[in-house]
């Protein structure tokens, strides 16, 4: 299967803020790092059409043998493309960096060159996944997503001192996908990875599911008491203290509606899952 990136630009655009998660350990702020670029940058970074073909399995992942895929560039002039896949339970086999849930592969490439690369399960204990930029990289649900950025580029040469990688603690450990050096035009694209039948999915799968499940509901819960404390001190320039309160209760009903829900939800599918075990159980017992 070959994809024409170039001719996908229209699916392939979103904000430029959200290719931008984090790469500095210390004292850089993962949440400000878009806005610290851009702002120290000459120019407005603009979308253009992602100038690759990949070749690859619609990025369906077996859990047993890695998929592999190609890129390959379509320019007349070189340019830095980065390859990253976010996700609890895939990543990209032998990565060129790695953070968290994130694994990148990365290349300076010139006309007509390729890039192959695959994405496999991963080889860490899914039991214990590496949640160290969890809160910065929107998942909505555990297999992720991959996510291709180009730009021009003027370096010289491929090596890890070039893209500005080091080991030494505490320094830059994944490369940054938008560099405020060059111009401003850059294409991206974006894609959903799934698991290529629900038939492969181990009992270390569904924990991990149930997991997720947990960690998406109290980053949510976060982002919703944050916003919420903004709101209300918004409010309290243009309102009554009485006001406030009614509009107080109402928002709490309503999050404690949607906790018993998926409360509930919850509860249903354990029920479930037990009651298909006890049916294998019973099955085997019979055969």
């Amino acid at each position: 299967m070959s994809i024409d990136l170039c001719e996908n630009f229209a699916e392939a655009y979103i904000d430029p803020e959200k290719l931008i998660f984090e790469s500095l350990e210390g004292n850089i702020d993962p949440e400000n790092e878009y806005a610290n670029i851009v702002k120290g940058a000459s120019y407005t970074p603009y979308p253009a059409t992602l100038g690759l073909r990949v070749t690859g399995n619609q990025f369906q992942i077996s859990p047993g043998q890695p998929s592999k895929f190609s890129l390959k560039l379509v320019r007349s002039y070189c340019h830095d493309v980065i390859v990253e896949v976010h996700s609890l339970i895939f990543e990209i086999v032998n990565p060129r960096a790695r953070r968290g849930i994130t694994t990148q592969v990365f290349h300076r490439l010139g006309p007509n060159q390729t890039m192959d690369f695959e994405i496999g399960l991963k080889k860490q204990d899914l039991k214990n996944p590496d949640l160290k930029n969890f809160n910065n990289v929107h998942l909505t649900n555990i297999y992720g997503y991959l996510t291709i950025f180009e730009q021009a580029t003027h370096k010289w040469n491929d090596c890890d001192s070039s893209w500005g990688l080091t080991k030494e603690p505490g320094k830059l450990t994944r490369v940054l996908a938008l560099d405020q050096k060059e111009h401003g035009w850059y294409g991206f694209w974006k894609e959903r990875l799934v698991m290529n039948s629900a038939e492969n999915e181990t009992e270390e799968v569904k924990a991990l599911k149930r997991q997720f499940a947990e960690l998406l509901w109290k980053k949510m819960e976060r982002e919703e008491k944050n916003q919420y404390a903004k709101d209300r001190e918004n409010l309290k320039m243009y309102m009554q203290p009485e006001e406030c309160a009614k509009i107080q209760k109402k928002k709490q009903e309503r999050k404690e509606k949607a906790k018993k829900e998926a409360e509930k939800c919850h509860e249903e599918q354990m029920k479930k899952e037990k009651e298909e075990e006890k049916k294998k159980k019973k099955k085997c017992i019979i055969l």
